[in-house]
C-alpha cells in the first residue's frame, strides 16, 4: 500500500475504502508505518484512515485496534495535530476503549495537560478515576489555564465528584441565560449527564422568556430558549417522547407543540427520567 505524498489527501483514502471495509485488519496493519511518518500531512491522512476503518467495522477488536491507535498518536503530536485526532474519538463506543487504551490516555494526561481541553472529557466519559487525583490538582494549578481547569472540573462532573457538579452548576448559573450559554454551556451541562445540572436546563426548558435568538433567516428574531434545551436534551434522555433527525434535528412539523409535549412530560415524570450515561 502506498499513501499519497501529494495534496489530494482525502482523494487517496477515498481509493482504499473498499478495501478497508472488507479486510480492516489487513488495512489497520497497513496503515501503521504511516501513523508515525516524518510528513505531518502523511500523518494526518494515516489516521484518517484508522477513524474511517474503525468506524466503520462492527468487529468489536478492530474498533478496539483503532481507538487505541488513535490515542497513541497523541503521545507524540503537538496539541493542534493531537486535537484532530482526538475529535474522532467520540464517535466510539464506550466497550471500544480498551484496558490499553485507557493506560494510554491517563500517561498523556499526566504529562501532557495541554491536551485537557480536549481528552479530559473522555476520562470523565470512560470513568477513569485513577485520574481524579490528578484532575483535582489541575483545578487547583495556577499554571493551568483557565479553560484547562473548566475541562477538569467538566470530567471530574462526569465521574459523579459532587463538588465539581456544584462548581460547574454555579459557574454557569452566574452568567445570564442567553444564545452564549445555549452555545457554550449548555453542551458542557449535557456532558455531564448529572441530574442536578439537567434539572437546571429543565427550568430553561419550562421558561418562556425569550432570551435567544432565532437562527432562522426567514424568522428573525427573539425565541425562548427551550428550544436549544429540548434539542440538547432528546438523544441523552430514556424514554424522550419524540425522534430525531440524523442532524440532530427534532423530528417535528410545529416545535411550539412539541415544547408542549416535552414539558408536559418532564412534568409527568417528575424528577425520574433516566439520563443516558453510555454515550459521550
Amino acid at each position: 500500500m502506498s499513501l499519497q505524498s501529494q495534496d489530494n489527501y482525502k482523494e487517496g483514502m477515498t481509493k482504499f475504502s473498499t478495501w478497508f471495509k472488507q479486510q480492516p485488519h489487513q488495512a489497520l496493519e497497513a496503515v501503521k508505518p504511516y501513523e508515525k511518518d516524518a510528513n505531518a500531512k502523511v500523518r494526518h491522512l494515516a489516521f484518517d484512515m484508522v477513524y474511517a476503518i474503525g468506524r466503520a467495522s462492527g468487529d468489536t477488536v478492530v474498533r478496539s485496534q483503532a481507538v487505541f491507535s488513535l490515542i497513541a498518536g497523541c503521545d507524540n503530536a503537538d496539541e493542534a495535530e493531537a486535537n484532530h485526532i482526538i475529535s474522532f474519538l467520540k464517535y466510539f463506543k464506550k466497550a471500544d476503549f480498551s484496558t490499553a487504551s485507557c493506560a494510554q490516555m491517563v500517561a498523556i494526561l499526566k504529562e501532557k495537560p495541554a491536551f485537557i481541553p480536549k481528552l479530559a472529557r473522555f476520562a470523565g466519559f470512560l470513568e477513569i478515576r485513577e485520574l481524579i487525583p490528578a484532575l483535582k490538582e489541575y483545578t487547583n494549578d495556577i499554571t493551568v489555564t483557565n479553560r484547562q481547569k473548566w475541562e477538569a472540573w467538566l470530567a471530574l462532573a462526569r465521574m459523579d465528584d459532587k463538588d465539581a457538579i456544584n462548581h460547574v452548576l454555579t459557574q454557569v448559573k452566574t452568567v445570564p441565560v442567553n444564545d452564549d450559554v445555549m452555545y457554550q454551556f449548555a453542551p458542557d451541562l449535557v456532558y455531564t449527564r448529572q441530574h442536578k445540572t439537567f434539572d437546571y436546563l429543565i427550568e430553561i426548558l419550562n421558561s418562556d422568556k425569550q432570551d435567544c435568538t432565532s437562527s432562522n433567516p426567514d424568522h428573525p428574531g427573539k425565541m425562548v430558549c427551550a428550544f436549544r434545551v429540548m434539542e440538547y436534551l432528546a438523544p441523552v434522555v430514556e424514554e424522550f417522547p419524540l425522534k430525531i433527525h440524523a442532524s440532530g434535528d427534532i423530528d417535528a412539523k410545529d416545535y411550539n407543540d412539541a415544547l408542549e409535549r416535552i414539558r408536559k412530560w418532564f412534568k409527568y415524570k417528575n424528577g425520574q427520567y433516566v439520563i443516558k450515561r453510555n454515550t459521550f
